[in-house]
């Protein structure tokens, strides 16, 4: 049997660009090898889905509140409309899908989903927050046949394009209560439906609540004058801090929540009134509270007050807290905290610690709520990221701000501040200042952050790979291409939203390193999507190749790849993973997960189109297909090799060659090729070839 063995050039090692632990190297200005790549989710003067022709999005209030993005890029966003039939009653919308791909959630003037006939959204009160399955929540007002104001006016809404739910609406029942709904607040929403709200019933007391549940299962799961969670008997819930415009409530992906609020009853002050929940509705439990004492610090040092908090999808939270007691002044009091639902207390940073990454002797000097400092955003690798002031030797007012970030390995190091050269920028311009809503962080530990410049450059946008590698994302004056041909100058850049990844609320950088920017640019503002990974991802510097082989051959396929950090393989035949190993009617198959893939003892049933999947921190990318031809592993039917096909001597040579007899110009008996000498298919295979089939 003809052995043959076909060969690509060998695979060598990736090309490593940063040999360092995540942010500890955001300061290095080290090259990729691409440009970032854009692409428009939506531009004033682009028609708007769902509506009439002429109706365009509006150059103002696009992206009102931020827009957001998963990671199955649904994008979500509020807009201003103008054009043709478009007035004051009409002019709003909510909209969901992909880049290129928007569909309408809502608009003003449109019926509202589950509400009589003739009643239509008559604005939009909180800005729609969405989930990881693209699924949005908000509250709206309606007006229309049987509304009235301040009576039924008000609901909450819940959905996709398309396919949109009333989650609750005030005149109509409150699930758990013996009343209706007299107010809604802002809903949070996770990726599989769940909703978390405020709101107040018509009972003449104790008429506040939080309330949890998908569409057609809410209950309220903590109420005024109930039994408070986690706490003794008769000490019930008091008040909730709540919003009308913005989340009050968080929830995640696995459907626990978190909210803030007080509390009455016996052994109850003003000093240890206040606290934090976490948890599964039916089992929540107190994360925090006013007069808990720190067992790490001094006896008699407690916790006076706590601020509103990021929930992960692995049930820890972040939140800033404030402190009272023995040793604690205005210098020291504010504090940013990590936790787990049920778990001890990190303390990540505390006013008048030293400032990783500066002179010691430079101390963090402001968390405190007053600018948006030291509010922390968080993954669910429990990396945390604020902006902090800091004070101490050198320090100036134009360099006392900063940005912290935990990376890879646990260590808090800083990420950028004032005063330090802007990467991307011309020499000698610096930060001068970073957006209160800064910085954002995604699951991989990237942070993006909005900050200005010096030189009267305006402001930029900058975020870090899943290296730890910062990148220039877009600065006013710049030129953008954000779609093939059309290139943009931004002049003006909007703040990033997001505190964290699937806590409910909306983020705009996504765990894949897809970052929503908005910007204007000459007359026109538009929202567009950054692909910060798409700079750092593998690239193939060799691809498989076609090749041609017999059955029994041995055969390989080989890439070649750079990109940062290591790289891991995955081969696939016609779409479906391969490992290693033999399996039924095939050759055997090595080096399935590596730059080199092997398949020995070919058969015809290997034929097909290999690819290999190449996985770095930043992206999957998938090789060309490279398609394999097994030639025909049949014999001739002559088998006697006398020059007449279908004789009796040549199916008499064919039986004496299957009974261990063959003659020396005889084929195979293996003649399905299969491996296998003398069975059923052999035959099978000889009579089919002897009357004119193939085999």
């Amino acid at each position: 049997m003809l052995n043959q063995t076909f060969r690509s050039p060998r695979s060598c090692q990736p090309r490593t660009l940063v040999a360092a632990a995540g942010l500890a190297a955001v300061a290095l200005a080290i090259p990729a090898h691409g440009q970032i790549k854009w692409s428009v989710v939506a531009m004033s003067g682009n028609s708007v889905p769902g509506a009439a022709a002429g109706v365009s999005f509006s150059a103002t209030d696009l992206g009102l509140g931020g827009p957001s993005v998963n990671n199955g890029l649904d994008c979500g966003l509020f807009a201003r409309l103008t054009g043709s039939g478009v007035t004051t009653s009409n002019d709003a919308g909510i909209y969901g899908g992909s880049p290129g791909g928007l569909g309408l959630v809502a608009r003003e003037g449109d019926a509202a989903p589950e509400t009589p006939a003739g009643v239509v959204f008559s604005s939009f009160l909180t800005v729609p927050q969405m989930g990881g399955s693209g699924v949005q929540a908000f509250r709206a007002a309606v007006s229309g046949p049987g509304v009235s104001p301040g009576i039924n006016d008000e609901g909450v809404w819940t959905g996709t394009p398309g396919s949109l739910l009333l989650a609750g609406r005030t005149g109509s029942w409150a699930p758990g209560t013996g009343s209706t709904f007299a107010s809604l607040g802002a809903p949070a929403v996770n990726g599989i439906g769940q909703l978390v709200f405020n709101g107040n019933t018509n009972e003449p007391v104790d008429n506040t609540g939080m309330w949890f549940g998908a569409v057609g299962s809410i209950t309220v799961i903590a109420k005024q004058a109930a039994h408070a969670d986690d706490l003794p008997a008769n000490v019930n819930y008091s008040t909730f801090v709540t919003s009308s415009t913005a989340p009050s409530a968080l929830i995640n992906s696995a459907g626990q929540v978190a909210f803030r609020g007080t509390i009455v009853g016996p052994g109850v002050g003003g000093a240890n009134n206040f606290c934090m929940w976490g948890g599964t509705p039916g089992s929540l439990h107190v994360v925090v509270r006013e007069g808990m004492t720190r067992p790490d610090l001094p006896s008699g040092t407690w916790f006076l007050a706590s601020e509103e908090p990021v929930l992960t999808d692995v049930g820890a939270m972040a939140f800033r807290g404030t402190l009272a007691g023995s040793g604690i002044s205005a210098g020291n009091d504010v504090a940013v905290y990590r936790c787990y639902i049920l778990g001890v207390l990190d303390e990540v940073a505390r006013e008048g610690n030293g400032a990783p990454g500066l002179f010691t002797g430079n101390t963090f000097s402001n968390l405190s709520v007053t600018g948006g400092f030291g509010a922390p955003r968080m993954n669910n690798a429990n990396q945390v990221a604020f902006r902090a002031q800091v004070a101490g030797p050198a320090v100036t007012a134009a360099s006392d701000t900063g940005i912290w970030a935990h990376n890879d390995i646990g260590a808090l190091v800083l990420v950028a501040r004032e005063g330090d050269a802007a990467l991307g920028t011309p020499a000698g311009t610096v930060w001068t200042g970073f957006d209160a809503a800064s910085p954002v962080i995604n699951n991989k530990g990237q942070v993006a952050f909005l900050a200005t410049l010096s030189g009267g450059l305006g402001s930029g946008i900058w975020a870090t790979d899943p290296y730890g590698v910062m990148h220039l994302v877009a600065r006013n004056g710049m030129a953008v291409e954000v779609a093939e041909g059309d290139v943009k100058t931004f002049t003006f850049l909007r703040a990033i939203t997001g505190r964290g990844i699937q806590d409910g609320t909306s983020t705009g950088f996504n765990d894949d390193g897809r970052l929503m920017v908005r910007a204007d640019y000459g007359t026109g503002t538009g929202i567009f999507l950054a692909d910060i990974n798409d700079q750092c991802k593998p690239v193939f510097a060799d691809q498989p190749d076609d090749a041609a082989a017999a059955p029994g051959d041995d055969i390989s396929f080989d890439v070649v790849t750079t990109g940062p950090g290591a790289h891991t393989y995955q081969w696939r035949r016609d779409g479906v993973v391969l490992s290693d190993g033999f399996s039924i009617g095939h050759g055997f198959v090595g080096g399935s997960t590596t730059a080199s893939l092997n398949i020995t003892s070919i058969t015809g049933a290997d034929g097909g189109d290999y690819e290999c999947l190449v996985t770095n921190r930043c992206r999957t990318v998938t090789s060309a297909a490279a398609s394999l031809t097994v030639g025909s592993p049949c014999g001739s039917p002559d088998f006697d090799g006398d020059g007449d096909t279908g004789t009796d001597a040549d199916i008499e040579a064919f039986f004496a060659c299957l009974g261990g007899s063959c003659c020396g110009t005889c084929g195979s008996a293996d003649f399905d090729g299969d491996g296998d000498s003398g069975t059923d298919l052999d035959i099978e295979a000889f009579f089919r070839v002897l009357g004119g089939g193939s085999c």
